[in-house]
């Protein structure tokens, strides 16, 4: 594997159709003849609380691409991503979140993703894998606001001092958090000069290094470049961070890359010039695409700009395990 690639769309979404056939069981066809259809109401409601919440858990919602930080400008065309509310089976998973491990952080919000999420390249099926590493909190928070109603998906989040800059105002303690009031990192020029709409890359001529090619990195892509770094640290074996660090952009497909295939390819990055080496790192660094983890409001106090910090008092964990002051009239 290089970082040097051809983006073959076509063969690309082909394995994906491939890989997808082979993984669904082969169903034993059965001839019945049915003398009553019978009459189905396909407005039918229950009166049962639990099975609406089944019901509305089942079903998927296109999520605009335009609404995540990439825009979708580095999927295939005709890409389609849904999401549905996450079950309690689910929420129980990420209940025991580590928070003082980030890979379990990272892992557990990988895992609502997972079972969250379809991903469509027109109607061939994708993975999960297949997102971007910067869509996937996004993806996590409209998760979560698709699965708590009745108020419980706002999130409070404390306001700073100093978040107001009008002298000796006092605005309120807390503000509510929603995924829509989140920002997109705004694109650098001198980076998104060289986007190819084709290949959905970046793709960069150079004078001496030829054309370098870099990717937004997939869930897929960082999840086997981590699980190897995890290995190394287990064995007390030494990582050189900065090579780890670029190696997830120099890589397409996850489904060519191995745990095995990492440190080969560690070892290709290695053996560039100090040149090159530099030139790819600033480049690296140049793709802006995410979320500010700030986000904009009006002050009750004096009506002027609150700038304030997206937080987490209660953790992570009360993304999907909502404070007993989230619950808002709940308790009686």
């Amino acid at each position: 594997v290089t970082g040097v690639q051809t983006c073959a769309l076509p063969i690309y979404e082909e394995q994906v159709r491939k890989e997808f056939e082979s993984t669904q069981p082969k169903e034993e066809v059965k001839e019945t003849v049915a003398s009553d259809l019978g009459k189905v109401n396909v407005n039918q409601t229950y009166e049962d609380p639990e099975i609406n919440r089944i019901k509305s858990s089942m079903d998927y919602i296109n999520i605009p691409l335009e609404n995540l930080p990439s825009q979708g400008r580095f999927y295939p065309e005709g890409t389609r991503i849904l999401i549905r509310a996450a079950r309690v089976g689910e929420i129980r998973e990420f209940s025991i979140i580590n928070e003082e491990d980030p890979k379990d952080i990272r892992d557990k919000m990988t895992y609502i993703v997972s079972q969250c999420t379809k991903i469509y390249y027109g109607n061939t099926p994708g993975h999960y894998k297949d997102i971007l590493e910067d869509d996937r909190i996004v993806l996590v928070f409209k998760i979560r606001e698709l699965t708590f109603v009745d108020g419980q998906s706002s999130i409070k989040i404390p306001v700073p001092e100093g978040a107001c800059q009008t002298p000796g105002c006092h605005p309120q303690e807390s503000v509510y958090f929603s995924s829509d009031k989140l920002e997109f990192i705004k694109p650098n020029e001198k980076i998104e000069k060289y986007y190819d709409s084709v290949e959905r890359c970046y793709r960069i001529q150079t004078k001496r290094f030829g054309t370098i090619k870099l990717y937004p990195p997939t869930i897929g892509v960082t999840t086997v470049v981590a699980d190897w770094i995890r290995e190394q640290q287990l064995n007390d074996k030494k990582v050189d961070a900065a090579l780890a660090d670029i190696l997830p952009y120099t890589i397409r497909d996850w489904r060519t890359f191995t745990v095995n295939q990492v440190f080969s390819k560690i070892t290709e990055l290695a053996g560039w010039s100090t040149e090159k080496f530099a030139l790819v790192l600033r480049l690296k660094d140049e793709i802006n695409i995410g979320v500010e983890f700030e986000i904009t409001e009006v002050c009750s106090s004096c009506g002027g700009e609150l700038r304030i910090p997206v937080t987490f008092p209660d953790g992570f964990r009360s993304l999907f395990v909502p404070t007993i002051s989230d619950l808002g009239d709940e308790l009686l």
